[in-house]
């Protein structure tokens, strides 16, 4: 599929990981090099990795980004006809294509055992020939304008699934300091004096549930699977 990023052509398409492995690398930013990439965090790289071994991580919702040194069209769509289809040719090359974003989510995948490789796929947007202070731009803009998602707001969310307390002990315990929250919130002296992250709810001078949560942890008040003077959710 492609489409215009401003002025330039980009194409939406989904590729196995192995293609990706085998045809990418990332600018790196080091010593007299003037890449633009982060330094490589390995820790990140096994965390994410060990994830997808354990299959709680599926998939990712944001795609990879690549630069393609080689023309993935000669004849891209005019603007007046995208969004809309169009059959391109992939570099297959050694190093033919540079990450711009995604290099963590990428190499997680480089863990699993070389036969699942070709098994699993990734979003990917593509862009073909951007030169290389186009590309650093590029890193900028998604980097820096992006907004992330609001914590109290996603700890909220986690609350509404069912989390088993040996597999996952860490979302068990802050599901339980949230359902707590909510009843602090509905009643006594915190009652509407804790945010949430809610669309329209107002900050103000009100104690953020992530605060809440953190506190509760690091003072043990919660840990186990049943907790405090709790004998059940409902508590």
């Amino acid at each position: 599929l492609q489409f215009y990023l401003e002025n330039i052509p980009a194409f939406s398409m989904i590729l196995d990981v192995k293609t990706l492995l085998n045809t990418c690398y990332i600018s790196r930013r080091l010593g007299e090099q003037r890449g633009y990439q982060r330094a490589l965090r390995l820790d990140r790289v096994g965390r994410i990795g060990k994830q997808i071994q354990q299959k709680k991580i599926l998939a990712f919702p944001n795609s990879i980004i690549i630069n393609c040194e080689e023309p993935l069209t000669e004849h891209p769509l005019e603007v007046s006809k995208c969004p809309g289809l169009i059959d391109v040719d992939l570099p297959r090359s050694y190093c033919s294509c540079r990450v711009v974003d995604g290099q963590h989510r990428l190499l997680g995948f480089s863990k699993l055992e070389e036969r699942e490789l070709s098994r699993r796929h990734l979003p990917v947007i593509a862009f073909q020939g951007l030169k290389q202070h186009d590309e650093a731009k590029l890193f900028i803009d998604i980097n820096s304008k992006q907004k992330r998602i609001d914590s109290n707001l996603i700890l909220d969310l986690k609350a509404d699934f069912t989390w088993d307390p040996n597999q996952n002990p860490k979302e068990y315990a802050e599901k339980t300091i949230v359902c707590i929250a909510r009843k602090l919130n509905s009643r006594g002296p915190l009652r509407n004096r804790i945010f949430f992250g809610r669309a329209g709810e107002s900050k103000g001078a009100k104690v953020t549930l992530s605060t809440l949560v953190s506190v509760v942890k690091e003072n043990h008040l919660v840990g186990g699977k049943l907790h405090f003077y709790q004998t059940g959710f409902d508590d």
